[in-house]
Formats: C-alpha cells, structure tokens, sequence
C-alpha cells in the first residue's frame, strides 16, 4: 500500500514539474511583451522629441533664412502707384 502511494505521488510530481515548465513558458512570454513594451514607449517618447526638436530648427532657422532669400532681390522701399 506504502509502495502504490509513493509511486502515485512520483506521477504526482512528475506531472507537477512538466506543468511547471509550461508555466515558465508563459512567463517568458510575458516578460518578451514587457521589453516589447518599454521599446515601443522608448521609440514613441524619442520620435517626440526629435519632432518637437525638429519643429523648432524649422521654426527658428530654416523659415527665417527662406524669407531672407525670397526678400533679398526685392528692393527695401517699394514704389507705389
């Protein structure tokens, strides 16, 4: 009787040890999503910064140095008619 009891409990434990395994799967799995995760909010919070840092160059450099081009062959006073 002692005997069938310890070798239920091996099933027992052997099946314990393989469903372990599979929890781990998904505990993997999980923590690929996290890092995913912190990727995707790292890619998202950079694009926003170089936007807004973008945004201010144009704002700040590039339109002004247009509008001194365009302007440069017009004379200062125009004529009026």
């Amino acid at each position: 009787m002692l005997l069938m009891a310890v070798m239920k409990r091996k099933k027992t434990a052997g099946f314990a040890i393989s469903h372990l395994n599979e929890n781990e799967r998904g505990a993997v799995a999980i923590e690929y999503a996290l890092i995913a995760g912190l990727i995707a909010l790292v890619i998202v919070a950079s694009v926003g910064l170089v936007g807004t840092n973008l945004e201010l160059l144009f704002e700040e450099k590039i339109v002004p140095a247009v509008e001194q081009a365009a302007n440069a062959g017009k004379p200062s006073n125009p004529s009026t008619d």
